[in-house]
């Protein structure tokens, strides 16, 4: 796959108008911990203290400042960790939240693209965090713009949640892996071209469709899911869904854990997102976790 090409930390604090800076003073913990509870519509998601005490012991703490008035209009923040890559356990970071007040302007890209940075000074492989598979814009930007691979499928990872974004359905998760870029910066490495398409000489097999009315459609066909490349389809909008038809939006919870769960349970990756929503999924054996050792 095509590595997507992404700014520099500078360029993308730059483009979006803010400065990234350590969450070391608690003026600007507070100030984090309640734009976190504005953008999930909750209170306490991450207390003040926790954020300090991770950024105290090591881990990855920030906010983006808007130029000129220095308000925290986005915050991310990570924890030292460990993953297991063929029988070796490497040093990650894992980012527990990030979020920005405005889209669409380039905030998260320059807090991810920091990240990534930060962790690669430290010697940490990969930077990884959890999203719900369900919303085709975040999975867009974490697949097809940072060029992430989706490694494990969870299910219902976080139990239930009463947050403003994920009341009243279950937390289903990718948990995402980008390599920092040290050690074998090939990334990863599975059959698709820049925009997220299947190379010419592969046939995917698409297990997940949407239909007319909005509904799952699953293929009837059988498919060796060890060798092929498989395809899987998602609603534009699964937020709107939610508001408008619960029960439907359940139905595509349990879909796409059938189709796109199973699938990498037995041994595939996430390696693409095409604009339309659809994922792209690779046998594992010809993906490269990027962590030359």
């Amino acid at each position: 796959m095509s590595t997507p090409t992404l700014p520099s930390p500078a360029d993308a604090a730059t483009s979006a108008g803010v400065r990234i800076v350590p969450l070391d003073d608690m003026a600007l913990v507070r100030a984090a911990a309640r734009l976190i509870d504005r953008v999930w519509s909750t209170s306490d998601l991450m207390r003040s203290n926790l954020i300090r005490a991770v950024e105290q012991a090591g881990g990855y703490a920030t906010a983006a400042l808007e130029e000129g008035s220095g308000d925290v209009v986005g915050t991310s923040v990570a924890f030292l960790a460990s993953h297991e890559v063929d029988g070796h356990h490497l040093p990650t970071l894992h980012s527990h939240i990030t979020c920005a007040d405005v889209r669409s302007r380039g905030v998260g890209l320059a807090l991810k693209v920091h990240q990534r940075e930060w962790s690669a000074a430290r010697g940490i492989v990969a930077v990884t965090w959890t999203f719900d598979p369900l919303v085709a814009r975040n999975a867009w930007f974490n697949l097809g713009k940072l060029g992430a691979t989706g490694r494990e499928y969870l299910v219902n990872h976080y139990g239930a949640m009463d947050d403003g974004i994920n009341a009243g359905d279950e937390s289903d998760r990718l948990l995402a892996w980008w390599p920092s870029g040290i050690g074998d910066t090939a990334g990863q490495a599975g059959p698709l071209g820049r925009d997220g398409s299947a190379a010419p000489d592969l046939a995917a097999v698409r297990l997940l469709d949407v239909g007319t009315a909005g509904e799952a459609v699953r293929s009837p066909v059988a498919v060796d899911a060890s060798s092929v490349l498989l395809e899987v389809r998602v609603p534009p909008n699964i937020e709107a869904t939610r508001r408008a038809d619960p029960d439907l939006a359940m139905r595509w919870r349990i879909a796409v854990r059938e189709t796109m769960g199973q699938a990498m349970a037995s041994g595939h990756r996430a390696t693409g997102m095409r604009r339309d929503g659809t994922y792209l999924l690779t046998p594992a054996a010809a993906v490269s976790e990027g962590v030359g050792r």
